[in-house]
């Protein structure tokens, strides 16, 4: 039995030993202490322009994350724009009827509800399973996703993740228009950026030996706080669904795909080295 502060209390029904309450002490130490953590997350990835492959792939990447609410708003007019018209010339009959499919379940739709300032709760609805979504707006909702509450809103960012959540789980059919015919993309993310990902979204620690980085850098580095941990949520969330629902591409070769995957496993594992993990989020 406890007493009122939770510590086991002697009484009639067992004295407590020296072991039992050695064991109780560590319990509550765990459950409050950050003893042994360190901090691997949250560092501006700016500080990291020495990494010319970083620099490169924030550049390139169609996954990049957004920098505010309007950057992100204004990245999704132009997929409207794209999308809300007739369906291109030289499309084939079934071409046209996936076109004129997106237009009319997902675009207008779409386009409806952010006049009303109801997107949000819109790309959380009970999507159908058959539906088919073009590549372009899923890596827009990825982005909104993974890029955090803090920066797009609560709302948005649930919204996006939800959607994108359910795209996956579903195994919908995403499609490319880039020139000719649509093309039907099994293999939706690389796992190539899932890396490169952690370390300039989120900030994860990876200073080499023979760094060219100043010790001042890295004192700042050190010095910034990660406090806002749902993007990394959903990145993880979003990963997870693709790899089991065979949604993400390795490279062809088996020793690059052990590769990949050993290194993904050791950078998750680092992350979870963050006090972040221990001092109330999930």
């Amino acid at each position: 039995m406890n007493n009122e502060f939770g510590s086991p209390q002697d009484g009639a029904d067992g004295i407590q030993t020296e072991e039992d309450r050695e064991r109780w002490m560590a319990e509550i130490s765990g459950r409050h202490s950050n003893l042994g953590t360190r901090q691997t997350l949250g560092w501006s990835h700016e500080n990291n322009d020495g990494d010319a492959a970083m620099n490169d792939w924030r550049e390139t990447s169609s996954l990049a994350p957004f920098s505010s609410l309007e950057d992100a708003m204004e990245e999704l007019v132009p997929i409207f724009r794209m999308y809300d018209c007739a369906p291109k010339r030289g499309l084939g009959t079934e071409g046209r009827q996936q076109w004129n499919g997106i237009r009319n379940k997902i675009i207008q739709p779409m386009i409806r509800a952010d006049g009303l300032d109801i997107l949000p709760q819109m790309l959380a609805r009970h999507w159908k399973p058959d539906l088919e979504i073009p590549e372009d707006l899923l890596f827009w909702l990825v982005r909104v996703a993974t890029t955090g509450m803090m920066v797009v809103g609560t709302e948005l960012c649930l919204g996006a993740f939800t959607m994108v959540k359910t795209v996956f789980e579903a195994k919908m059919t995403v499609l490319r228009f880039d020139g000719g015919g649509p093309e039907t993309i099994s293999e939706v993310l690389h796992m190539t950026d899932f890396i490169p990902m952690l370390q300039t979204y989120y900030g994860l620690w990876k200073i080499k030996s023979g760094s060219s980085l100043a010790s001042n850098t890295v004192a700042e580095i050190e010095n910034v706080k990660f406090d806002e941990p749902s993007g990394l949520e959903h990145a993880f969330k979003i990963w997870t669904v693709a790899i089991a629902n065979d949604m993400t591409t390795f490279q062809p070769e088996i020793d690059a795909k052990q590769t990949l995957l050993s290194q993904a496993v050791a950078m998750v594992l680092c992350c979870g080295l963050d006090p972040i993990f221990y001092s109330g989020h999930k």
